[in-house]
Formats: structure tokens, C-alpha cells, sequence
């Protein structure tokens, strides 16, 4: 089907940076083409790539005239969504990356559930699309919330199950985004959709969750160049995160406060070892790797991981034994498809591969 009318005023904005996506970027785009609810705009925000991503963009304008695209230079996709925000015409903003795609019928659902309704912000479920496996993450309970207590116990407990780390399993208020001028950070590489959703929840008085997964988020491609640009200001980036969090719940005294706030205390310490093993994809030395992991042991929090297969590595008290174990994990990452074909067989009894390996399954880092 080809439309050749644009939507001056449509129902949803769906704002995609694209950069350097053209082996995902036509599955992506057609996944909001082929949606059974068509009053919709599609931003394509063309953020300086490099390859012919730009191109497919233009191609996909000239088929559909609800497309509008821009490129602009590389300044980031926190610089391209705000871009997309200054541009948008509709009543609500969905974001989607270049590399993910949405269910079919995802809008026509999920319109169709707001209808006369007040809601200022509408939640959904999220499938995290792996190599070979895809975890499901849902909302946590359904319905329409519109007392203070209401959204906050419902975004506390969002927060539990990890579902704030992403901005596109949301319709946003255009006007309350427009109206209270709420951007990206563009000085942040990581982080900066938890702090652009913590930023819209003060100005929201209703959320409408929806039970089902409609966004499709594709992992495993480039957690390697991920874990190289983490900046060295990560631990305190997240520890300003953490507090942002936690004043936001301050007057919350429900029954997920302590849960919540063990979470926090957790993600502290979690951070000091995600931090440790971007060492290794910015080729620090051995010897600031393993002076981290001590910082870690000397923290004396490890009792937060007991259970977890974490927690037996750090309790050998070892930085030697931690950072081989490590090492031999980010190897694998960087290695993995020549690993599995061939060497992996050769060295399937090595204790400390398998201990990498389920180490790796169980951080989910």
C-alpha cells in the first residue's frame, strides 16, 4: 500500500535515528510501513552514516508520504531523537532504533486501549532478541493507574524487572514532552534514555501498561564496541543515575520499597565490575584490571551476588584467578563464532571456560 497524503497532524510520531544500519534498516522500516494503524508519521533522522543507510531512507521517502526524512551530521543518537522531537507533529511520540522492529498490529493495539482515556504515558512489554534465544520482559501489571500511589508502586516495580533502559516501549505526550522542553542529554553516551524517562515520570499523573511485548530489541551484535565506549566517568554517570532513582521514590513506602532498594545496592556494585570488564575492551593493563577487582573485594559487598556464579569467583579472594576468569569471558565474547566452530571443542573440558561461560549467562553483561 502507498500513501501519497501526509498526515499533518497525525495520532503517533515514530522517531528512528538511524546510523550505519543499512543491514537492519529495511526491516525496521517496514515493520512500521506494514502496521494495520496508518495515522502515523515516520521521522527518519539520518545521523550522518556512512554507509547506505541515508540512501535507503531517501528511497522509503519517495515510496511513502508519511515519511519524512533528515540528515544532519554524526552528533549522536541522543542529538538525532531530540532533533526528531523538534520535528515531530504528533499527538504522541514513539521511539524505535534502526535496528529493532515492532510487532505487526503493535499501534492498532495499542491505540485501541487508550481510547478515551486520559493517560499521559502508555508502557509495554519488550522481547531482548538474542543470537540464538529471546527473553520476554513484561509490564508487571496491566491496566490504567491515575493516583500518585497507583503510578509510582507501577513504575517502582517496572524498575524491579530492569524494563526503564530503553525509551521504545513507551508512547510519550508530545505535549508534555514539548511543553516542559524534555531532551536527550547529548553529553551522554550511556544512560541517557534512563535519565530522559526519570525526567518525563515528574510531569505524569496516569499510565495506561500493557501486558504484551510489541517491541523486538536485537542484542549480541555489538556488545563488544558497547563495552569499549564506556566512558571513564561510567561509575560516576551511574551513581547520579542511582540517586535520581532513588529520590524519585522517596516518598514511596509501599511494599517494594526494600526491594527496591536492595536492587539499588546491587546495580552499585554491579557497576564497579561492568566498569572493571570494559577494561579489557580499552586495553588497560592487567595490572588496573586486577587493582580494580581488588577495589571490589575490598568493598566487602559480595554477599549481594551470593547464589549467582559471580559471587564463587569473587569469593576465592583472587584477583588473579577473577581477572583470568574475565579475560578468557571477554575473549570469548570477541572471538565466539570462531570459538564455537572450532576451538571450543578442543577446550570443552577446561574448567575455567565452562565457569566463564556460565558466568557470562548469569551477569548478562
Amino acid at each position: 500500500m502507498t500513501f501519497n497524503i501526509k498526515t499533518v497532524n497525525p495520532k503517533i510520531s515514530v522517531i528512528i535515528p538511524v546510523y550505519n544500519a543499512q543491514i537492519f534498516l529495511h526491516k525496521c522500516i517496514n515493520s512500521i510501513l506494514t502496521q494495520n494503524f496508518t495515522d502515523f508519521e515516520l521521522l527518519l533522522i539520518d545521523d550522518g552514516s556512512q554507509d547506505d543507510s541515508g540512501k535507503i531512507c531517501d528511497e522509503f521517502e519517495v515510496k511513502d508520504r508519511r515519511i519524512r526524512v533528515f540528515h544532519k551530521i554524526n552528533e549522536g543518537v541522543s542529538s538525532s531523537r531530540n532533533f526528531g522531537i523538534n520535528k515531530a507533529n504528533g499527538e504522541w511520540i514513539c521511539f524505535v532504533d534502526s535496528d529493532d522492529w515492532l510487532d505487526n498490529g503493535a499501534f492498532q493495539e495499542i491505540i485501541s486501549s487508550i481510547e478515551n482515556k486520559n493517560v499521559d504515558l502508555v508502557i509495554w512489554g519488550i522481547k531482548l532478541v538474542y543470537d540464538k534465544h529471546i527473553k520476554e520482559i513484561i509490564v508487571p501489571t496491566a491496566g490504567l493507574f491515575n493516583t500518585s500511589t497507583e503510578v509510582s508502586e507501577l513504575l517502582i516495580r517496572s524498575d524491579i524487572k530492569g524494563y526503564f533502559g530503553s525509551p521504545c516501549t513507551k508512547l510519550y505526550s508530545s505535549s508534555i514532552i514539548k511543553l516542559n522542553k524534555l531532551y536527550f542529554d547529548n553529553n551522554l553516551s550511556l544512560m541517557e534514555d534512563c535519565k530522559f524517562n526519570y525526567s518525563y515520570f515528574k510531569y505524569i499523573s496516569s499510565v495506561f501498561a500493557i501486558p504484551k511485548s510489541y517491541y523486538n530489541y536485537r542484542l549480541g551484535h555489538n556488545s563488544l564496541s558497547l563495552s569499549n565506549n564506556y566512558p571513564d566517568i561510567f561509575l560516576e554517570l551511574w551513581r547520579d543515575y542511582i540517586q535520581m532513582r532513588s529520590e524519585f521514590y522517596t516518598s514511596y513506602n509501599g511494599l517494594y520499597k526494600d526491594i527496591f532498594n536492595r536492587l539499588l545496592d546491587k546495580e552499585i556494585e554491579m557497576s564497579y565490575i561492568t566498569f572493571t570488564l570494559a577494561l579489557y575492551a580499552k586495553k588497560r593493563t592487567a595490572k588496573t584490571r586486577r587493582e580494580n577487582f581488588a577495589k571490589i573485594l575490598n568493598r566487602g559487598k559480595i554477599e549481594i551476588f551470593k547464589g549467582k556464579s559471580i559471587y564463587y569467583l569473587l569469593k576465592t579472594n583472587n584477583v588473579y584467578i577473577i581477572d583470568t576468569v574475565f579475560k578468557l569471558r571477554y575473549l570469548i565474547l570477541k572471538f565466539r563464532t570462531i570459538l564455537i566452530n572450532s576451538s571450543f571443542r578442543l577446550m570443552r573440558n577446561s574448567t575455567i571456560v565452562i565457569c566463564s561461560l556460565i558466568l557470562l549467562a548469569d551477569c548478562n553483561l
